[in-house]
């Protein structure tokens, strides 16, 4: 769809049928079509790269972890840890083009289906899908190893590919120790996220107990205080 210059109208022929403008027309015709080849070359040159699996992405998310989560977790508490890692790793999704640490140092980033850099409302959508991904233990992440795309669950939500950026051999090229890293992390997620209830519901029980009982205690002695005052009066 062109728009004369002229007059406003939007048109799909080769020129304005109100003032005949032919030579905008073309003119819009030409860089529409630069557009697209440009378009159309960057997206062929990005998708003949390979797209990352399951035991590369993991080095670098455990690069990540080890590099910003664990020194965050430190220095502050676990709710404020959660939100500025969260910032911090979407910060630079944005700032270096698909990339954070672990991916740069692996040569790994990440793109949209049409192999562009992926845009804020991508990122936070992303990584939202981490959590997904998360508690149905670790199966989101698993998938990985057994898609063709190499998609996990997250990448499925956020319509987005990981693949290398350089056209060195840095995968890891055996498909079935990718699969069983992938059965296993599945095992620890299950694992982890089972002790992690379990741990909850003891903290939780054990805190009733505790503060239970030393409520019941000041009630008793507030009780006891108030009679002997009615006592005196």
């Amino acid at each position: 769809m062109a728009k004369c210059e002229k007059c406003g109208n939007e048109y799909l022929t080769r020129e304005c049928l109100k003032c005949k403008d032919r030579e905008y027309s073309e003119k819009i015709t030409k860089n529409n079509q630069n557009i697209y080849n440009k378009e159309k070359q960057y997206t062929n040159a990005n998708s003949n790269k390979k797209h990352a699996n399951f035991l590369i992405r993991f080095l670098a998310t455990l690069i990540d972890t080890i590099i910003i989560f664990i020194p965050i977790s430190l220095i502050s508490e676990k709710y404020y840890a959660d939100t500025i890692g969260a910032i911090i790793i979407i910060s630079f999704w944005i700032l270096w083009h698909g990339q954070t640490i672990g991916k740069k140092l692996l040569n790994l980033k990440i793109v949209d289906e049409n192999y562009f850099d992926i845009n804020l409302k991508t990122a936070i959508i992303r990584y939202i899908g981490y959590y997904i991904s998360t508690i149905t233990f670790f199966i989101g992440f698993a998938i990985i190893a057994f898609r063709e795309d190499r998609k996990g669950l997250h990448d499925i939500l956020a319509k987005t590919y990981v693949i290398h950026t350089d056209k060195k051999k840095t995968n890891f090229e055996s498909d079935t120790a990718d699969k069983i890293f992938a059965i296993l992390s599945i095992f620890i997620g299950t694992f982890s996220i089972i002790y992690a209830i379990v741990s909850y519901q003891e903290t939780k029980m054990l805190n009733e107990m505790f503060y239970g009982t030393n409520n019941r205690k000041i009630i008793e002695k507030n009780k006891i205080k108030w009679i002997n005052k009615i006592k005196q009066w």
